[in-house]
């Protein structure tokens, strides 16, 4: 439940603000730690090792836009998101920025080639990670989340 919450919140904040406040994503991120702790070592290790991988796999898209594009590719708040959600959910926020792209990629194309969307446009990507991680959520077993 906190999870869909978090997400919601970031989700709609970015869709209408281009922004996810860092005391949403800083709140996440101690709370995280604060449940993976009381999971033991191994538990904390994991969701540590899970925020890293999420939050690493979001910044080399970041870099890879600036690279090819000269803008950065992510925002720097759904970068601290997905690590913050990896903190919380574990490896699970993988899937989300899995199935986030996905949805994102394949919407933005149509909007593309529908001529709604331009090259150079800036889509807010917490709604799509929020609506990928949910749908993981829902997809996976619970073993998956620790």
């Amino acid at each position: 439940m906190l999870i869909t919450l978090v997400l919601l919140a970031a989700a709609l904040l970015d869709a209408r603000t281009r922004r996810i406040p860092n005391l949403l994503t800083g709140a996440v991120a101690v709370l995280g730690m604060a449940m993976a702790a009381t999971g033991g070592p191994e538990v904390l290790g994991a969701r540590i090792l899970a925020g890293l991988a999420a939050a690493g796999c979001l910044g080399a898209l970041r870099g890879l836009g600036q690279v090819l594009f000269g803008q950065p590719g992510m925002g720097l708040g759904d970068v601290k998101l997905a690590g913050s959600v990896g903190l919380l959910a574990g490896w699970s926020a993988l899937w989300g920025l899995y199935l986030g792209l996905l949805l994102g990629g394949f919407l933005a194309l149509i909007g593309l080639l529908l001529g709604v969307l331009q090259r150079d446009s800036r889509i807010p990507f917490a709604p799509f990670f929020a609506a990928g991680a949910l749908a993981g959520a829902t997809i996976l077993p619970p073993a998956f989340w620790l």
